[in-house]
C-alpha cells in the first residue's frame, strides 16, 4: 500500500489496517501485541493515551496495546511544532503456535539475531 498508489491517497487508515489483518490472517498469523509511540512536544499526549490504547487493542483484538508519548528535546521537525512522528512495534504470530511454542520461535530468532551480529541488542 504504497503512498504514491493514488488509490490509497486519502484513505481511511482503519480500512488499510483491516485490509492488512485479512492478509496476515489468510497467511495463518495474527497480532500479538503492539507498542506504539507518539513523538510530539505539543500537544501533550498523556491524558488521551489509555483511551487510545484501548481503542487499538480493541480493534486489533488483541488483549492489551502499549501507547507511550515522548518528546525529542528540542530536535528536528517535531520540535519545531512542524509535525508529529509515530513508531510502532507489532509482534505477529502463527495462530496455530502456543506460547511456549512462540516464546521458543522468538528465543531462536534472538539466538540466530545475535550469532549473525553479536552487538546487535546494544
Amino acid at each position: 500500500m504504497p503512498d504514491t498508489d493514488a488509490r490509497y491517497r486519502g484513505a481511511d487508515s482503519r480500512q488499510l489496517l483491516r485490509a492488512t489483518l485479512a492478509l496476515l490472517a489468510q497467511a495463518g498469523w495474527q497480532i500479538g501485541n503492539v507498542d506504539a509511540t507518539i513523538i510530539t512536544e505539543q500537544p501533550k499526549m498523556a491524558p488521551d493515551l489509555p483511551q487510545m490504547a484501548a481503542h487499538i487493542a480493541a480493534y486489533l483484538q488483541v488483549p492489551a496495546s502499549c501507547g507511550k508519548a515522548k518528546t525529542v528535546e528540542r530536535l528536528g521537525f517535531v520540535s519545531r511544532g512542524e509535525g508529529i512522528a509515530t513508531e510502532a512495534v507489532v509482534l505477529i504470530c502463527q495462530e496455530a503456535a502456543s506460547s511456549q511454542d512462540r516464546c521458543r520461535k522468538f528465543l531462536q530468532c534472538c539466538a540466530m539475531v545475535l550469532q549473525s551480529k553479536p552487538n546487535f541488542f546494544l
